[in-house]
């Protein structure tokens, strides 16, 4: 992160439109956040975290999904890590054609909702 660009939560919260209390909510509730803080001890994230909390948003408040939908949405485009034990479940020994339509399919959706984010980001 030391060449990129950070953000505080202030600017985080005020650029998504939510509370700063709501993305500590979810920093806890999604495992992908690595909270660091500045010299100030406050909370600093990248560009990539915040298209993050822009997509959570998404998910929860305009496809009115719950938290726990969100995550496995999220795992299944590869966002979050699967816990250990569920890796030897949900991961396939081999690219089958089924698993690869799924894949492609839920590609083709992350792609459409970056879209609508950076739409809804430039309002």
């Amino acid at each position: 992160m030391s060449n990129q660009r950070v953000f505080t939560i202030q600017e985080v919260a005020h650029h998504v439109g939510v509370k700063p209390y709501v993305l500590r909510y979810w920093e806890n509730e999604f495992p992908y956040f690595k909270t660091q803080e500045d010299h100030a001890e406050q909370r600093i994230y990248s560009s990539s975290e915040i298209k993050l909390f822009f997509c959570i948003k998404h998910l929860l408040w305009v496809e009115k999904e719950n938290i726990q939908k969100v995550k496995e949405k999220l795992n299944e485009i590869g966002i979050l890590p699967l816990p250990i034990k569920e890796v030897n479940k949900k991961t396939p020994t081999r690219l089958d054609p089924e698993f690869k339509d799924k894949f492609l399919s839920l590609l083709q959706q992350l792609k459409n909702l970056k879209a609508e984010i950076f739409k809804e980001s430039e309002k």
